[in-house]
């Protein structure tokens, strides 16, 4: 996959920070999306 500069900031309805522990595995990210939340904001 590619990645390509943009000089203007990606904007995003959505960012999630989630962590994950189980165990000695720990796992942790931010998704961002583009879609607009509905009425509940998911």
């Amino acid at each position: 996959m590619a990645m390509v500069g943009a000089s203007v900031p990606a904007r995003a309805a959505k960012v999630w920070d989630w962590q994950m522990t189980s165990g000695t595995v720990t796992a942790s990210g931010t998704l961002t999306t583009a879609d607009t939340p509905d009425g509940s904001g998911y």
